[in-house]
């Protein structure tokens, strides 16, 4: 073991030198002061400092149209709706209204068109049979309990003032129906039905309540087509809006479903409801406490895809369903969808805010998010097996996210999971993306997760801020094993304050990359987490199955777990992993700044760090009481880098300054790079040691290895004291 010549050779021209050696071949910690030191430092590297990242833009609405209100949540601005409450017969609430608006319509027909009035009590179906195509049929205030039909028809109907003019259900096969300040209360089956080819226009429309063997509010079917403006949906069974068919289309602008519901003995109350091939256009929009769902969106494999776009789109309040406790999610979107959502708020609700799913082995499915804010998403009243997740996107989609926040969601703000097929990916592009404060599960299934990605993945994200998440921040993972990959690459990335879990108070790491994974990353802070600001853990049998690449990359002021004190690393890499890092600067971490631990197969070092600083790392807190330090009690471990239990790391102009231990090597392997051009490989540079190396493995030098080093102001150059090699860090 070439100690003494590690001391002459590696460190020949610096300004201290190493202690002498005792009879067990381990040096003294000395240091011994030389006249000859330079009153300027020697070791300066003239690192370049790692860039910062750009922080995300926020969600931003722009102008608030007539009768919404400008609001802000942690510096997100969007727009809510004016809406009013409790509106007397003869009025109804309108979205972007705060007063209740008039129903009935003062109507005064054209020249040459035949008008049909109908007092109050008349019959309708007769007077609708009787009447010539073209009519306007003007209906008196008043109750007409029995439903009409109308056949290919193309009639107008116009509520008459004053007073509430009520129907019990209308059905259109064919035709084209103008519906202008009608109510629908109370119907049995559907309030409106709409099949065949048949074409409805509706303004101030009003569907309430439900009558025996209620189906829903408005139904459409066929190839029909329903356009609704400043209407209203309250109160009804089972669903506000459902369409079953490809051809249909529902266009809707000022449109309120609030307050869909069912009965104790099915799981139903959906808002809306779309299936097949259906295309929906929603604009100033709020569904609002309904139970089960707030929409639902499926297309049919082989089919046409339904289709939802959406704009200015407020879906909040959704409950879990009163049958089971299941539910009362925002939007689903499932099989064979196209999802467009903008300027859209999804708030308040149950087991996800919104989720995209496409179908295992295929590429089914678009999802297209700008300016969307989901907040408050909660787990289902049941605890239902499904965990809580804000923005979940599932196997064969792919998507594209543009100023999309997700705030306080229990379990996990955003959900990236592929599929366990390496054929089709989920594929994400993400700009401007902020997830913070993700709560735990209060049903204990996963704990406070930022943004994690799943299995066969392709992710990529710019401008990216996770805050105050527990238990992982970022986690970069497969679910099982199998030939697929979870890939990431990110640029402008901050990562802080995770952790700790509230399950048992430990865990809290920044970012998590385990098997299977491929994460390259630019310009990123990482910074106030709690057991790692960064865990790479490859395969434990030491093959090459995971990799991270980072440039400009800042991991600064890792506390160290909450239940015990223990750990605050800044980086950890262990076992299968290859892990390159350039422009680099940890500071201020706990223990260890960085820490290598495991045998590797892969042909390249377990770690490359070039051009970095590692400084200033401090002693775990538990040593207040060391009883609490489960590992090492009462050893203040604070090193630089850790390199132990055969890994191996190279290093090109690294600077470790004011640590207990610049080098900590046991069992392991350090060298420079092959040339660090005019430049030194390394220097030490106020650390209490230099390089303590010990117990290193049979035939390794490194003197050789370290090549040309540059130590100054450290209170012992080199050490071969035996010292604690630490666990590895767990997944």
């Amino acid at each position: 073991m070439p100690l003494l010549f590690l001391v002459i050779i590696l460190f020949s021209g610096c300004a201290e030198h190493a202690g002498p050696l005792t009879d067990d071949d381990e040096t003294v910690d000395t240091s011994v002061d030389d006249a000859l030191t330079p009153d300027a430092p020697a070791c300066d590297l003239g690192l370049t400092p790692p860039a910062v990242p750009t922080p995300p833009a926020p969600v931003d609405w722009g102008v608030c149209p007539d009768g919404w209100k400008a609001a802000e949540d942690s510096g997100h601005h969007y727009c809510l709706p004016l809406v009013a409450a409790d509106c007397p017969a003869g009025t109804l609430p309108v979205v972007g209204s705060a007063d209740c608006v008039k129903l009935c319509e003062d109507y005064e027909p054209p020249d040459g068109v035949s008008v049909v009035d109908v007092p109050a009590g008349g019959d309708l179906q007769t007077a609708l049979d009787a009447a010539p195509d073209g009519a306007v049929i003007r209906i008196a205030a008043g109750d007409f309990t029995a439903p009409v039909t109308l056949n290919g028809r193309k009639l107008t109907f116009i509520g008459a003032c004053p007073g509430e003019t009520t129907l019990g259900g209308i059905t259109v096969e064919g035709g084209a129906v103008t519906l202008r300040g009608v109510a629908v209360r109370d119907a049995s089956g559907w309030g409106v039905a709409v099949g065949g080819d048949g074409r409805v226009t509706a303004t101030r429309l009003h569907i309430t309540g439900g009558g025996p063997e209620a189906m829903g509010a408005l139904f459409l079917t066929g190839t029909a087509a329903v356009s609704l403006a400043d209407s209203s949906i309250e109160g009804t069974l089972h669903v506000g809006i459902r369409s079953a068919g490809e051809g249909t289309k529902l266009e809707a602008t000022r449109l309120l479903v609030r307050g869909v519901t069912s009965d104790a003995t099915v799981d139903r109350g959906k808002g809306m409801e779309f299936n097949d091939g259906t295309q929906i256009t929603l604009r100033e929009t709020l569904i609002d406490v309904c139970t089960y769902g707030g929409i639902s969106l499926s297309g049919v494999d082989g089919g046409a895809g339904a289709a939802l776009s959406a704009d200015l789109l407020v879906v909040r309040g959704t409950r879990s369903s009163p049958n089971t406790g299941k539910w009362g999610y925002g939007i689903a979107a499932i099989d064979q969808v196209e999802l467009s959502l903008a300027r859209t708020l999804v708030a308040d609700n149950r087991a996800f805010g919104i989720a995209a799913m496409g179908i295992e082995e295929k590429r089914i499915g678009t999802a297209d998010l700008s300016d969307v804010l989901i907040i408050d998403t909660q787990a289902a009243a049941a605890g239902d097996i499904y965990p809580p997740r804000g923005l979940d996107l599932d196997n064969g989609i792919t998507a594209e996210l543009e100023r999309v926040a997700v705030l306080r969601s229990e379990n996990v703000g955003m959900m990236l999971m592929g599929p366990l097929l390496a054929t089709v990916p989920l594929t994400v592009r993400g700009r401007d993306i902020t997830v913070a404060d993700t709560a735990a599960d209060p049903f204990g299934l996963i704990d406070g997760q930022g943004i994690v990605l799943l299995n066969e993945t392709d992710v990529t994200l710019e401008r990216t801020l996770i805050d105050n998440s527990l238990a992982f921040g970022l986690l970069v993972s497969v679910y099982e094993e199998g030939d697929y990959t979870a890939r990431l690459t990110a640029t402008d990335l901050t990562v802080r304050g995770t952790g700790p879990q509230a399950i048992d108070q430990s865990a809290g790491i920044g970012i998590g990359i385990y098997r299977h994974a491929e994460v390259a990353l630019e310009r990123v802070l990482i910074e106030g987490n709690r057991t790692a600001g960064v865990l790479v853990y490859g395969d434990e049998e030491g093959s090459c199955d995971t990799s991270f690449a980072a440039a400009d990359l800042t991991v600064r002021d890792t506390a160290g777990q909450g239940a015990d004190g223990e750990h605050g690393i800044g980086i950890a890499v262990q076992y299968g992993a290859v892990v390159s890092v350039e422009r680099a600067q940890l500071e201020r971490n706990r223990m260890y700044g960085v820490m290598a631990f495991g045998k590797s197969s892969c042909t390249r070092p377990m770690l490359e760090l070039t051009e970095a600083l590692v400084a200033d790392t401090l002693p775990r807190d538990c040593l207040d009481l060391p009883g609490d330090c489960s590992f090492a009690p009462g050893v203040p471990i604070a090193h630089g880098l850790g390199v132990y239990s055969g890994a191996s790391v190279v290093l090109k102009r690294v600077s470790l300054s004011g640590n207990a231990s610049g080098l900590d090597i046991s069992g392991a392997m350090v060298a420079a790079a092959p040339s660090c051009g005019a430049a030194l490989c390394t220097a030490y540079v106020g650390n209490d040691t230099a390089v303590n190396a010990w117990d290193l493995p049979e035939g390794y030098d490194p003197a050789t290895a370290l090549g040309a080093l540059c130590g100054e102001d450290n209170g012992t150059l080199f050490s071969g004291d035996a010292a604690p090699v630490p666990e590895p860090v767990g997944p």
